[in-house]
Protein backbone atom coordinates (compact mmCIF):
# COMPACT_ATOMS: atom_id res chain seq x y z
CA UNK A 1 0.00 0.00 0.00
CA UNK A 2 1.59 3.15 -1.35
CA UNK A 3 -0.15 6.21 0.14
CA UNK A 4 0.80 8.16 -3.37
CA UNK A 5 -2.76 6.22 -4.83
CA UNK A 6 -6.05 7.31 -4.16
CA UNK A 7 -7.49 3.67 -3.73
CA UNK A 8 -4.73 3.17 -1.33
CA UNK A 9 -5.31 6.51 0.66
CA UNK A 10 -8.77 5.59 0.98
CA UNK A 11 -7.98 2.23 2.20
CA UNK A 12 -5.52 3.66 4.64
CA UNK A 13 -8.13 6.31 5.81
CA UNK A 14 -11.24 3.81 6.46
CA UNK A 15 -8.56 1.08 8.28
CA UNK A 16 -7.58 3.13 10.76
CA UNK A 17 -10.76 5.29 11.43
CA UNK A 18 -12.48 2.17 12.24
CA UNK A 19 -9.42 0.68 14.28
CA UNK A 20 -10.10 3.64 16.06
CA UNK A 21 -13.63 2.75 16.38
CA UNK A 22 -12.58 -0.31 18.38
CA UNK A 23 -12.46 -2.70 15.55
CA UNK A 24 -9.34 -5.12 14.77
CA UNK A 25 -8.88 -3.79 10.87
CA UNK A 26 -6.59 -6.10 8.98
CA UNK A 27 -5.26 -4.85 5.46
CA UNK A 28 -4.15 -7.12 2.89
CA UNK A 29 -2.20 -5.84 0.12
CA UNK A 30 0.04 -6.68 -2.66
CA UNK A 31 3.26 -4.18 -1.66
CA UNK A 32 3.41 -1.75 1.31
CA UNK A 33 5.51 0.99 2.75
CA UNK A 34 5.87 -0.09 6.31
CA UNK A 35 7.63 3.09 7.30
CA UNK A 36 4.33 4.78 6.91
CA UNK A 37 2.56 5.33 10.59
CA UNK A 38 -0.48 3.43 11.14
CA UNK A 39 -2.77 2.18 13.75
CA UNK A 40 -4.05 -0.67 11.95
CA UNK A 41 -2.70 -4.27 11.02
CA UNK A 42 -0.64 -4.05 7.58
CA UNK A 43 0.16 -7.65 5.66
CA UNK A 44 1.90 -8.28 2.38
CA UNK A 45 0.03 -11.25 0.34
CA UNK A 46 3.48 -12.92 -0.28
CA UNK A 47 4.67 -12.67 3.02
CA UNK A 48 1.30 -14.34 4.56
CA UNK A 49 1.72 -16.90 2.09
CA UNK A 50 4.92 -17.37 0.84
CA UNK A 51 5.46 -17.20 -2.78
CA UNK A 52 1.63 -15.92 -3.51
CA UNK A 53 1.82 -13.46 -6.05
CA UNK A 54 -0.80 -14.41 -9.00
CA UNK A 55 -3.96 -12.95 -6.94
CA UNK A 56 -6.25 -14.77 -9.48
CA UNK A 57 -5.01 -18.66 -8.88
CA UNK A 58 -7.75 -20.06 -6.86
CA UNK A 59 -5.46 -22.41 -5.40
CA UNK A 60 -2.96 -19.93 -3.68
CA UNK A 61 -6.29 -17.56 -2.44
CA UNK A 62 -8.06 -20.97 -0.76
CA UNK A 63 -4.08 -21.61 0.92
CA UNK A 64 -4.69 -17.54 2.19
CA UNK A 65 -8.06 -17.90 3.05
CA UNK A 66 -7.34 -20.87 5.46
CA UNK A 67 -3.80 -18.78 6.50
CA UNK A 68 -3.86 -18.06 10.59
CA UNK A 69 -4.39 -14.04 10.08
CA UNK A 70 -7.34 -14.35 7.58
CA UNK A 71 -9.27 -17.67 8.79
CA UNK A 72 -10.74 -15.66 10.99
CA UNK A 73 -12.21 -12.67 9.52
CA UNK A 74 -15.75 -11.54 10.17
CA UNK A 75 -16.36 -9.45 6.95
CA UNK A 76 -14.24 -8.71 3.59
CA UNK A 77 -13.74 -4.98 2.12
CA UNK A 78 -12.67 -5.82 -1.04
CA UNK A 79 -11.62 -2.57 -2.94
CA UNK A 80 -10.31 -3.54 -6.78
CA UNK A 81 -9.55 -6.38 -9.31
CA UNK A 82 -8.57 -8.69 -8.88
CA UNK A 83 -9.59 -8.88 -5.30
CA UNK A 84 -12.93 -8.46 -6.38
CA UNK A 85 -13.06 -12.09 -7.65
CA UNK A 86 -12.05 -13.59 -4.37
CA UNK A 87 -15.61 -13.30 -3.58
CA UNK A 88 -16.13 -16.69 -5.10
CA UNK A 89 -13.87 -18.20 -2.39
CA UNK A 90 -14.77 -16.48 0.50
CA UNK A 91 -17.25 -17.40 2.98
CA UNK A 92 -17.87 -14.28 5.15
CA UNK A 93 -19.93 -11.68 3.58
CA UNK A 94 -18.26 -9.23 1.27
CA UNK A 95 -18.10 -5.53 0.88
CA UNK A 96 -17.18 -4.27 -2.48
CA UNK A 97 -15.90 -0.78 -3.04
CA UNK A 98 -17.46 0.29 -6.07
CA UNK A 99 -14.51 2.54 -7.61
CA UNK A 100 -15.51 2.20 -10.92
CA UNK A 101 -13.60 2.15 -14.44
CA UNK A 102 -12.71 5.09 -17.28
CA UNK A 103 -14.93 4.62 -20.55
CA UNK A 104 -13.11 3.24 -22.96
CA UNK A 105 -13.22 6.46 -25.92
CA UNK A 106 -10.88 7.77 -23.54
CA UNK A 107 -8.13 5.39 -24.23
CA UNK A 108 -6.64 3.52 -27.49
CA UNK A 109 -8.88 0.33 -28.90
CA UNK A 110 -6.42 -1.96 -26.67
CA UNK A 111 -6.96 -0.51 -23.84
CA UNK A 112 -10.48 0.17 -24.03
CA UNK A 113 -10.95 -2.95 -25.07
CA UNK A 114 -9.53 -4.71 -22.23
CA UNK A 115 -10.79 -2.19 -19.68
CA UNK A 116 -14.08 -2.92 -20.80
CA UNK A 117 -13.68 -7.09 -20.62
CA UNK A 118 -12.07 -6.19 -16.92
CA UNK A 119 -15.24 -4.14 -16.01
CA UNK A 120 -18.14 -6.23 -17.46
CA UNK A 121 -16.37 -9.19 -15.86
CA UNK A 122 -16.32 -7.71 -12.83
CA UNK A 123 -20.15 -6.73 -13.23
CA UNK A 124 -21.24 -10.36 -14.46
CA UNK A 125 -19.50 -12.75 -12.08
CA UNK A 126 -18.62 -11.10 -9.14
CA UNK A 127 -21.80 -9.13 -8.48
CA UNK A 128 -23.60 -12.28 -9.72
CA UNK A 129 -22.16 -13.54 -6.96
CA UNK A 130 -23.56 -11.17 -4.39
CA UNK A 131 -25.98 -13.12 -1.26
CA UNK A 132 -27.81 -11.53 1.18
CA UNK A 133 -24.94 -10.31 3.69
CA UNK A 134 -23.04 -8.63 0.96
CA UNK A 135 -23.12 -5.30 -0.17
CA UNK A 136 -21.51 -2.63 -2.59
CA UNK A 137 -20.42 0.92 -1.27
CA UNK A 138 -20.68 3.36 -4.68
CA UNK A 139 -18.16 5.92 -4.16
CA UNK A 140 -20.58 8.73 -5.53
CA UNK A 141 -23.95 8.49 -6.77
CA UNK A 142 -22.67 8.72 -10.25
CA UNK A 143 -20.69 5.54 -9.56
CA UNK A 144 -23.94 3.62 -8.27
CA UNK A 145 -25.53 4.52 -11.88
CA UNK A 146 -23.01 3.27 -13.82
CA UNK A 147 -23.88 -0.29 -11.65
CA UNK A 148 -26.21 -2.81 -13.56
CA UNK A 149 -29.71 -1.86 -12.53
CA UNK A 150 -30.41 -5.25 -11.18
CA UNK A 151 -27.78 -4.75 -8.18
CA UNK A 152 -28.34 -1.65 -7.16
CA UNK A 153 -30.25 -2.31 -4.10
CA UNK A 154 -26.94 -3.87 -2.92
CA UNK A 155 -25.74 -0.11 -3.11
CA UNK A 156 -25.12 2.44 -0.57
CA UNK A 157 -22.97 5.69 -1.81
CA UNK A 158 -21.16 7.25 0.70
CA UNK A 159 -18.39 10.05 -0.56
CA UNK A 160 -14.44 10.19 0.97
CA UNK A 161 -13.63 12.77 3.44
CA UNK A 162 -11.21 15.35 2.68
CA UNK A 163 -9.54 16.02 6.07
CA UNK A 164 -6.88 13.37 5.36
CA UNK A 165 -4.56 16.48 4.84
CA UNK A 166 -3.96 18.81 7.76
CA UNK A 167 -5.35 22.55 7.26
CA UNK A 168 -2.23 24.87 6.25
CA UNK A 169 -2.32 28.24 8.18
CA UNK A 170 -1.67 31.60 6.55
CA UNK A 171 1.79 31.56 7.18
CA UNK A 172 2.39 28.13 5.55
CA UNK A 173 0.90 29.17 2.57
CA UNK A 174 2.64 32.20 2.23
CA UNK A 175 6.03 30.52 3.29
CA UNK A 176 5.14 28.03 0.03
CA UNK A 177 4.44 30.67 -1.90
CA UNK A 178 7.44 32.61 -1.44
CA UNK A 179 9.74 29.44 -1.58
CA UNK A 180 8.98 28.66 -5.02
CA UNK A 181 8.79 31.91 -6.69
CA UNK A 182 5.60 33.29 -6.11
CA UNK A 183 4.99 37.14 -4.82
CA UNK A 184 2.00 38.02 -2.90
CA UNK A 185 0.30 40.03 -5.65
CA UNK A 186 1.16 36.74 -7.81
CA UNK A 187 -1.81 34.65 -9.27
CA UNK A 188 -0.79 30.74 -8.57
CA UNK A 189 -3.15 28.33 -10.46
CA UNK A 190 -2.30 24.74 -9.54
CA UNK A 191 -2.63 21.13 -11.62
CA UNK A 192 -2.49 18.19 -9.43
CA UNK A 193 -1.95 15.01 -11.39
CA UNK A 194 0.61 12.27 -12.82
CA UNK A 195 2.66 14.28 -15.95
CA UNK A 196 3.94 12.02 -18.96
CA UNK A 197 4.92 13.56 -22.34
CA UNK A 198 5.36 10.54 -23.77
CA UNK A 199 2.84 7.34 -23.28
CA UNK A 200 0.60 9.11 -21.06
CA UNK A 201 -1.05 5.92 -18.82
CA UNK A 202 -4.12 8.22 -17.81
CA UNK A 203 -4.86 10.12 -21.07
CA UNK A 204 -8.72 10.94 -19.52
CA UNK A 205 -6.67 12.84 -16.68
CA UNK A 206 -6.01 15.70 -19.20
CA UNK A 207 -2.27 16.59 -19.00
CA UNK A 208 -1.95 16.36 -22.86
CA UNK A 209 -5.06 19.11 -22.83
CA UNK A 210 -3.24 21.17 -20.15
CA UNK A 211 0.21 21.45 -22.24
CA UNK A 212 -1.90 22.52 -25.20
CA UNK A 213 -3.48 25.60 -23.29
CA UNK A 214 -0.62 26.62 -21.03
CA UNK A 215 0.14 29.47 -23.18
CA UNK A 216 -2.86 30.95 -23.42
CA UNK A 217 -3.30 30.38 -19.06
CA UNK A 218 -0.33 32.55 -18.91
CA UNK A 219 -1.69 34.94 -21.26
CA UNK A 220 -4.79 35.58 -19.23
CA UNK A 221 -2.36 38.27 -16.88
CA UNK A 222 1.09 39.06 -16.29
CA UNK A 223 1.17 37.95 -12.56
CA UNK A 224 0.22 34.60 -13.80
CA UNK A 225 2.07 31.75 -12.33
CA UNK A 226 1.26 27.77 -13.07
CA UNK A 227 2.09 24.87 -10.85
CA UNK A 228 2.25 20.92 -11.59
CA UNK A 229 2.04 18.98 -8.79
CA UNK A 230 2.33 15.06 -8.97
CA UNK A 231 4.62 12.12 -10.04
CA UNK A 232 6.70 13.16 -13.02
CA UNK A 233 9.97 11.89 -14.17
CA UNK A 234 13.43 13.63 -14.13
CA UNK A 235 13.69 14.07 -17.87
CA UNK A 236 9.94 15.37 -17.80
CA UNK A 237 9.95 17.82 -15.45
CA UNK A 238 13.25 19.35 -16.50
CA UNK A 239 10.68 19.76 -19.81
CA UNK A 240 8.38 21.56 -17.96
CA UNK A 241 10.50 23.64 -16.11
CA UNK A 242 11.33 25.06 -19.60
CA UNK A 243 8.26 25.82 -20.56
CA UNK A 244 7.88 27.65 -17.40
CA UNK A 245 5.95 26.35 -15.38
CA UNK A 246 6.74 25.66 -11.81
CA UNK A 247 7.45 21.98 -11.35
CA UNK A 248 5.95 20.39 -7.84
CA UNK A 249 7.23 16.78 -8.30
CA UNK A 250 6.96 14.12 -5.82
CA UNK A 251 5.41 16.61 -2.84
CA UNK A 252 4.92 14.44 0.85
CA UNK A 253 2.04 13.90 2.21
CA UNK A 254 2.79 16.75 4.95
CA UNK A 255 2.83 19.23 2.11
CA UNK A 256 -0.22 18.26 0.17
CA UNK A 257 -2.24 20.65 2.16
CA UNK A 258 0.03 23.61 1.76
CA UNK A 259 0.35 23.02 -1.60
CA UNK A 260 -3.45 23.09 -2.12
CA UNK A 261 -3.30 26.12 0.25
CA UNK A 262 -1.08 27.94 -1.61
CA UNK A 263 -2.87 28.07 -4.40
CA UNK A 264 -5.17 30.62 -5.84
CA UNK A 265 -7.31 28.50 -7.73
CA UNK A 266 -7.11 24.50 -8.68
CA UNK A 267 -7.38 23.74 -12.46
CA UNK A 268 -8.57 20.21 -12.88
CA UNK A 269 -9.18 18.74 -16.33
CA UNK A 270 -10.01 15.23 -15.56
CA UNK A 271 -12.65 13.83 -18.34
CA UNK A 272 -13.50 11.32 -15.43
CA UNK A 273 -13.63 10.23 -12.33
CA UNK A 274 -15.33 7.93 -9.56
CA UNK A 275 -15.33 10.91 -7.25
CA UNK A 276 -12.31 13.26 -7.42
CA UNK A 277 -10.18 13.55 -4.13
CA UNK A 278 -8.03 16.55 -5.97
CA UNK A 279 -11.46 18.56 -5.56
CA UNK A 280 -12.37 18.18 -2.39
CA UNK A 281 -8.73 18.64 -1.03
CA UNK A 282 -8.36 21.82 -2.60
CA UNK A 283 -11.96 22.77 -1.33
CA UNK A 284 -10.97 21.61 2.10
CA UNK A 285 -7.61 24.18 1.76
CA UNK A 286 -10.36 26.52 0.84
CA UNK A 287 -8.84 26.73 -2.84
CA UNK A 288 -11.62 27.42 -5.72
CA UNK A 289 -11.63 25.04 -8.90
CA UNK A 290 -12.16 24.88 -12.33
CA UNK A 291 -13.21 21.86 -13.40
CA UNK A 292 -15.66 20.01 -16.28
CA UNK A 293 -19.17 19.20 -15.24
CA UNK A 294 -18.53 15.49 -15.78
CA UNK A 295 -19.13 12.23 -13.65
CA UNK A 296 -19.61 13.56 -9.99
CA UNK A 297 -18.06 16.45 -10.00
CA UNK A 298 -21.65 18.38 -9.31
CA UNK A 299 -21.75 15.95 -5.86
CA UNK A 300 -18.17 17.01 -4.61
CA UNK A 301 -18.35 20.63 -5.14
CA UNK A 302 -20.99 23.52 -4.81
CA UNK A 303 -21.53 23.95 -8.53
CA UNK A 304 -21.07 28.27 -8.82
CA UNK A 305 -20.12 28.82 -5.52
CA UNK A 306 -16.92 26.61 -4.47
CA UNK A 307 -16.47 25.33 -7.86
CA UNK A 308 -16.78 26.43 -12.01
CA UNK A 309 -17.96 23.93 -13.75
CA UNK A 310 -17.40 23.91 -17.52
CA UNK A 311 -18.84 22.15 -20.54
CA UNK A 312 -16.58 21.86 -22.75
CA UNK A 313 -12.50 22.90 -23.36
CA UNK A 314 -13.88 26.26 -24.88
CA UNK A 315 -15.29 27.40 -21.65
CA UNK A 316 -11.94 26.61 -19.38
CA UNK A 317 -9.96 29.80 -20.40
CA UNK A 318 -13.59 32.23 -19.47
CA UNK A 319 -13.70 30.34 -15.91
CA UNK A 320 -10.47 30.75 -15.33
CA UNK A 321 -9.90 34.25 -16.51
CA UNK A 322 -13.07 35.05 -14.09
CA UNK A 323 -11.68 34.07 -10.84
CA UNK A 324 -7.75 34.85 -11.64
CA UNK A 325 -8.96 38.64 -12.52
CA UNK A 326 -11.33 38.87 -9.75
CA UNK A 327 -9.83 38.48 -5.91
CA UNK A 328 -13.43 39.26 -4.07
CA UNK A 329 -14.87 35.89 -6.05
CA UNK A 330 -11.88 34.08 -5.47
CA UNK A 331 -12.45 35.29 -1.64
CA UNK A 332 -16.26 34.71 -1.27
CA UNK A 333 -15.66 31.19 -3.63
CA UNK A 334 -12.92 30.53 -0.33
CA UNK A 335 -15.85 30.90 2.11
CA UNK A 336 -18.27 28.90 0.47
CA UNK A 337 -15.64 25.56 -0.41
CA UNK A 338 -14.72 25.91 3.25
CA UNK A 339 -18.07 25.96 4.22
CA UNK A 340 -19.47 22.81 1.84
CA UNK A 341 -16.03 20.63 2.60
CA UNK A 342 -17.75 20.18 6.15
CA UNK A 343 -19.38 17.25 5.19
CA UNK A 344 -17.10 15.23 4.03
CA UNK A 345 -14.95 14.10 6.81
CA UNK A 346 -13.29 10.39 7.35
CA UNK A 347 -14.78 9.88 10.72
CA UNK A 348 -18.41 10.06 9.26
CA UNK A 349 -17.24 7.83 6.58
CA UNK A 350 -16.00 5.37 8.91
CA UNK A 351 -19.05 5.51 11.28
CA UNK A 352 -21.28 5.17 8.10
CA UNK A 353 -18.55 2.38 6.87
CA UNK A 354 -19.04 0.42 10.19
CA UNK A 355 -23.07 0.45 10.00
CA UNK A 356 -23.08 -0.96 6.25
CA UNK A 357 -20.44 -3.96 7.86
CA UNK A 358 -22.78 -4.48 11.19
CA UNK A 359 -25.74 -4.52 8.94
CA UNK A 360 -24.36 -6.91 6.24
CA UNK A 361 -23.09 -9.22 8.77
CA UNK A 362 -27.01 -9.26 10.52
CA UNK A 363 -27.87 -10.37 7.00
CA UNK A 364 -25.92 -12.82 6.91
CA UNK A 365 -26.29 -14.37 9.89
CA UNK A 366 -30.36 -13.85 9.75
CA UNK A 367 -30.72 -14.90 5.57
CA UNK A 368 -30.36 -18.00 4.13
CA UNK A 369 -26.59 -18.74 3.04
CA UNK A 370 -27.50 -19.72 -0.97
CA UNK A 371 -25.16 -22.77 -2.02
CA UNK A 372 -23.07 -21.93 -4.80
CA UNK A 373 -24.97 -23.50 -7.47
CA UNK A 374 -28.06 -21.08 -7.10
CA UNK A 375 -25.19 -17.91 -7.09
CA UNK A 376 -26.81 -15.75 -10.16
CA UNK A 377 -24.85 -14.53 -12.85
CA UNK A 378 -24.94 -11.03 -14.98
CA UNK A 379 -24.74 -12.43 -18.45
CA UNK A 380 -23.04 -10.15 -20.21
CA UNK A 381 -22.49 -11.15 -24.09
CA UNK A 382 -18.56 -9.97 -24.87
CA UNK A 383 -17.83 -8.71 -28.43
CA UNK A 384 -14.69 -10.54 -30.43
CA UNK A 385 -13.40 -7.28 -31.05
CA UNK A 386 -12.91 -3.92 -30.46
CA UNK A 387 -14.52 -1.18 -32.75
CA UNK A 388 -12.77 1.99 -33.97
CA UNK A 389 -14.26 4.20 -31.76
CA UNK A 390 -14.14 2.49 -28.79
CA UNK A 391 -16.96 3.42 -27.61
CA UNK A 392 -19.48 0.69 -28.39
CA UNK A 393 -18.84 -1.29 -25.15
CA UNK A 394 -22.96 -0.92 -23.95
CA UNK A 395 -24.38 -4.75 -23.93
CA UNK A 396 -27.49 -5.46 -22.88
CA UNK A 397 -27.43 -7.31 -19.66
CA UNK A 398 -29.53 -9.87 -18.33
CA UNK A 399 -30.23 -11.26 -14.67
CA UNK A 400 -30.66 -14.94 -14.81
CA UNK A 401 -29.95 -18.01 -12.61
CA UNK A 402 -26.95 -20.32 -13.45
Amino acid sequence: MLLGFGVDLVVHEQARHLQGLGHDVRVFTAKADHRMERSYDLHVLSEVVPGFYDYTSRSAIRSFLKSRLASDVDIWILHTPPFYAWVADIEAPVVFVEHGSPPGHLFDNGTAYHLWRLMHAHHAEDYGRLRSGDAILSISKYIENTLPEEVRAYSTVLHHGADHYRRAHLGERLRFRFEHGVGHDDVLILWVGRMQFDLDEQPYKGFQSLLEMLPSIKRLREDIKIALLGKVSEEDAARLARMGVIVLPNVPAGMMGTAYAAADVLLNLSQWEGFNLALVESQFQGTPCVAYNVGPHAEVTAPGRSALLVSNADEVLPALKSLVSNAALRSEMRDHALAFVKAFRWEENARSLESLLVQSMHRARGGRRRPRSEWGLLRVPVPSRCDQSGQAFVPVIDWAPV
